[in-house]
This record gives C-alpha cells, sequence and structure tokens, in this order.
C-alpha cells in the first residue's frame, strides 16, 4: 500500500504541475489577445487621427488652390496708372463727403435728442401732475426703505408704483425721491 499511495502521489503531483503550464500556458494566450486587441484598436484610433489630418490638409490645399487662382483673376485684369489715380481721386472724395456726412449726423442726432428730452421732460410732468393730483398720495423715500416695504405700507403693489412712476430700475431708489402712490 505504501507504494501505490507514492505512486499516486507522484502521479497527482505531476498532474498538478502539467496543469499549472496549461493554466500558465492558457494566461499567456490571453494576455496576448488582450495585448493584440489594444494595439488594433491604437492602430485604429491613429488611422482615425491621420484621416482626420488627411482631410483637414486637403480642405486647406482646396482653400489655398481658390486663392491662388483668385489671384491670377485679379493680376490679369491689372488696372492702368490713369485708372488707379481715377480710382483714388473717387475715394478721396467719397472719404469727404462720408466725413461731412457724420458731422451732420451728428448734429442732427444732438438735436433730436435735445427736442425728444423736451416733449418726454413735459409729457412726464404733465402725466406725474395728473396722478398726483388725481390721487393726491406721494411718498419720500427715507434711508433703507425698499419698494417692497413702501407698497406694503401703503397696501398696494409693487408693480402699480412702478407703473405709476415709470420706474426704469425699481431697485436703485433715491433717498428723498418723491414716487406716487397709485389708489388702491
Amino acid at each position: 500500500m505504501k507504494v501505490s499511495t507514492a505512486v499516486i502521489l507522484v502521479g497527482l503531483l505531476g498532474l498538478s504541475g502539467c496543469q499549472t503550464r496549461t493554466n500558465t500556458s492558457e494566461q499567456l494566450a490571453q494576455q496576448r489577445a488582450i495585448q493584440e486587441r489594444q494595439r488594433q484598436q491604437q492602430l485604429a484610433e491613429q488611422r482615425q487621427r491621420v484621416q482626420m489630418q488627411l482631410e483637414d490638409t486637403d480642405a486647406r490645399l482646396t482653400e489655398s488652390q481658390q486663392q491662388v487662382q483668385q489671384l491670377r483673376a485679379e493680376l490679369s485684369s491689372r488696372p492702368t496708372h490713369a485708372d488707379i489715380q481715377t480710382l483714388e481721386n473717387r475715394i478721396a472724395a467719397l472719404e469727404q463727403m462720408i466725413q461731412r456726412m457724420e458731422i451732420q449726423r451728428a448734429k442732427d442726432r444732438e438735436e433730436i435728442v435735445e427736442i425728444l428730452s423736451q416733449r418726454m421732460a413735459s409729457v412726464l410732468s404733465k402725466q406725474q401732475a395728473t396722478q398726483a393730483a388725481s390721487s393726491g398720495r406721494t411718498h419720500v423715500v427715507a434711508s433703507g426703505e425698499t419698494l417692497s416695504a413702501i407698497a406694503q405700507a401703503w397696501r398696494v403693489s409693487s408693480q402699480s408704483i412702478i407703473q405709476a412712476n415709470n420706474l426704469r430700475n425699481p431697485n436703485n431708489l433715491r433717498i428723498g425721491q418723491k414716487l406716487i402712490i397709485p389708489g388702491s
């Protein structure tokens, strides 16, 4: 029995060694397959980058060819010295005319702004006087007051105060500013 047990043990140990070698060779094969897939993926990415660079180069080449054709066309129809002098004179005259027009435009703009400012001031003062007379209520803004606090104190909406006073920025009230409080 001792001999057969030893033979069996030696046989098992031998099988165990074979199995380890088999596992090691399978692992190596798997690693090689993984490395091969990674290399193929890297090659595919590199091919894609090269393809994109090629397309970009083709686009730049086409653009350069178009520019060369445009320059050739311009060079083939070169004007004479007299033509150039005539064009320069016309350009100078146009520049002077544009300058005069810009000066006149600035004056006209100032005049229009002045007229509109006067009319708006007149209309606003009449409107405020009418609103103040109709409601008879005004509020003088004190330090630290907000529009919402004023509206709450007078029991009206903030929006109605904004509309009654044509406030462009209701968050920018000034101390001493008179606000018309609309009737509720």
